[in-house]
């Protein structure tokens, strides 16, 4: 793709040629105190480099190249890994030197997010012209004939017809990309707990040998196992479980959010902008590749979308029954993720404080208090304190702040979280509805670029900017399957994104120049960006290093995936562990260790000895990955199992 005319045109709007460049370099002769060249040969026996690195993105390096081609020295700065180390290539291999915290500096990062928001607005004031211009044109030719979009388009079959196309491409992503199984290590987790519910437990007895069986982000405490999440995403996708339909669970939530979205933008705006909320939201890859996820984001910003809609409702209306809806959907979502249900409601409880609205504003938090309860009792079940959460015992420096001794890269600076900043907003402006870069950006600050902001235009964006803000207190990007972390905050980007194309139609007094505007930016994304990233993601690929996993023996089908071809009872062992942890782990039912087939991770003989003795009268089988389909095999590897499936 580097050659082709598309990407140069994305580099260019990125200014790419910037990112990781090295500046300023010099290299001093301390005998002297003058300037070499970087290149002399031989350099000085005793010298000081001087260099400035702009934008650091991908890992940077400054190399000394020895006399002999097989070695070489040189300084490492990874933002993402947060590293700056030595390293020494000889022989093929790399030594590292022991690592030291990057990044400390505030400062270039925070001119690197002002440089983005500058370029952003750029894109925007174009987006902007670019529709007036097209007016004009559209004005002077005549040609096309003068309809009335909002009601030709709005009526209420055009919007379900979009919804259930919507759905129906969110479920064939689910069942072909996803094989209907989770894949990121916290949707495994969640899964788990699912299961768990469905089978009407809280938490597992541990079984023997329990950390061959045990998944990711499981926590171990005075023998039981459960997952480090609240219980809000797995109660979902447990309801899901009990009728065969956990895999649905995920593009439901996800339909919801764009149809309430939708109807809160035409109740604020008026019907175009709720059809043009409507249409970003299924254009949008960001939900569309979130909705199978098994994530908790999928569920937490649909009730997130749902609590808007009462509370705007409840404003329309003057009924307090609507707050009280909104209330017990802010506290679901506070039962599903903590931290996004608190920020997305802060613009909400400003904007009742500010109106000295108490009686709504009581009432939210009346029916919201019995959720807050359920998830303190939810913790007293399992940890013993309702003040002590699950997450804490599995890792206690995973949380939010700065300092040391947080999260797996053991500190947290200003400079990181701002870096982590940047990484989230450059795959929002590609991901929320994969146009080329800035456009994004650029419609969304459209109501504060024209000057024309409504009061619920400021609501989103500070609904918006509160996960930015926070989430850079957070030692880790989080990024999987897009931006997660700013999930939630779909509704307020919505409303921003919609209320951005009305304000261009209504600039440029055409409602065709801007659809045509739109519709021009959305062909990038249905004829690029969306079968591009489908390829990318399928076979459980879109993960860290991209490699395709399709799972032989099992078949999606309509009530979810089922194992086939397996004897029973059996034990699958696996001694990868990423394979088991993304892929394996998850089918393991919540009778654990009482299922038809179990799958251990053994990553030596003798811990696969161990599980024979333990589990014996089960046939061994062990998983083994044939160019990316995962087959199982007899220990003598004569008789193969799963009927193979073309990738």
């Amino acid at each position: 793709m580097v050659d082709s005319p598309l990407y140069r045109f994305d580099a260019w709007l990125r200014d790419e040629s910037s990112y990781s460049r090295w500046e300023r370099t010099r290299v001093i002769d301390l005998s002297t105190g003058l300037t070499v060249p970087s290149d002399a040969r031989p350099l000085p026996t005793d010298f000081r480099i001087e260099a400035a690195v702009r934008r650091p993105e991908a890992p940077a390096h400054l190399w000394l190249n020895s006399a002999t081609p097989d070695r070489r020295e040189g300084l490492e700065l990874d933002r993402d890994r947060r590293n700056a180390r030595w390293l020494i290539e000889r022989g093929g291999g790399t030594d590292a030197l022991p690592r030291w915290f990057f990044p400390e500096q505030p400062a270039p990062f925070a001119a690197g997010l002002l440089n983005l928001i500058g370029r952003s607005a750029a894109a925007g004031f174009t987006l902007v012209l670019a529709t007036w211009v097209l007016a004009h044109v559209i004005r002077a030719v005549r040609r096309i004939p003068t309809v009335d979009l909002e009601k030709a388009l709005s009526a209420r079959i055009v919007a379900d017809v979009l919804l259930a196309a919507w759905l129906v491409a969110a479920a064939v992503v689910t069942t072909r990309a996803y094989h209907q199984l989770p894949h990121v290590l916290d949707a495994v987790s969640y899964t788990f707990q699912a299961g768990l519910f469905a089978a009407g437990k809280l938490a597992l007895a541990a079984p023997p040998l329990v950390d061959d069986f045990r998944g990711p982000f499981e926590v171990l405490w005075q023998g039981r196992l459960f997952s480090q999440y609240p219980p809000g995403a797995p109660a979902a996708y447990a309801l899901g479980q009990v009728v065969g339909l956990g895999w649905l669970i995920g593009p439901l939530a996800c339909l919801a959010l764009i149809g309430a979205t939708s109807w809160t933008a035409g109740v604020l705006f008026g019907p175009g902008c709720g059809l043009a909320a409507l249409g970003l939201g299924v254009l949008s890859p960001f939900v569309l590749f979130q909705a199978g996820s098994f994530l908790s984001h999928p569920i937490a910003a649909g009730l997130l979308a749902g609590a808007l809609a009462a509370f705007v409702a409840g404003e329309r209306d003057g009924e307090l029954r609507w707050y009280a809806l909104s209330g017990a959907l802010l506290g679901a979502a506070f039962l599903t993720r903590e931290a996004a249900s608190v920020l997305f409601a802060l613009p909400l409880g400003a904007r009742l404080l500010a109106t000295r609205r108490w009686r709504p504003l009581l009432r939210i938090c009346l029916f919201g208090v019995p959720f807050v309860l359920t998830y303190l009792v939810y913790n007293q079940h399992l940890t013993g304190s309702p003040w002590l959460l699950p997450r804490t015992l599995f890792n206690a420096t995973d949380h939010f702040g700065f300092g040391d001794g947080i999260g797996f890269h053991t500190r947290h600076t200003l400079a990181a979280g701002l870096a982590n900043t940047d990484e989230l907003l450059t795959i929002l402006q590609f991901d929320l509805f994969g146009w080329p870069p800035l456009f994004t950006l650029g419609l969304l600050s459209a109501p504060f670029l024209v000057g024309r902001p409504r009061t619920w235009d400021v609501l989103a964006a500070a609904g918006f900017l509160a996960f930015v803000t926070a989430y850079a207190a957070y030692f880790y990007h989080g990024i999987a399957l897009g931006p997660r972390y700013y999930f939630e905050a779909m509704p307020w980007l919505l409303l921003l994104a919609a209320r951005g194309a009305q304000l261009l139609a209504q600039m440029a007094r055409s409602r065709a120049a801007a659809a045509i505007v739109l519709g021009l930016l959305a062909l990038n994304t249905l004829l690029f960006y969306v079968p591009l990233e489908l390829q990318r993601r399928l076979d459980l690929s879109g993960q860290s290093g991209g490699v395709k996993i399709s799972l032989d023996f099992v078949q999606p089908s309509l009530l979810g995936p089922q194992l086939t071809n397996l004897p029973t009872p059996s034990l699958v062992v696996t001694d990868d562990w990423w394979l088991f942890n993304t892929s394996l782990a998850p089918l393991n039912c919540p009778r654990l260790p009482d299922c038809d087939v179990l799958f251990a991770l053994a990553g030596t003989p003798e811990a696969v000895s161990a599980l024979q003795a333990q589990y014996s009268g089960r046939a061994l089988l062990r998983a083994v990955n044939r160019a990316g389909h995962i087959q199982l095999i007899s220990p003598e590897g004569a008789q193969l199992v799963g009927k193979a499936r073309r990738g």
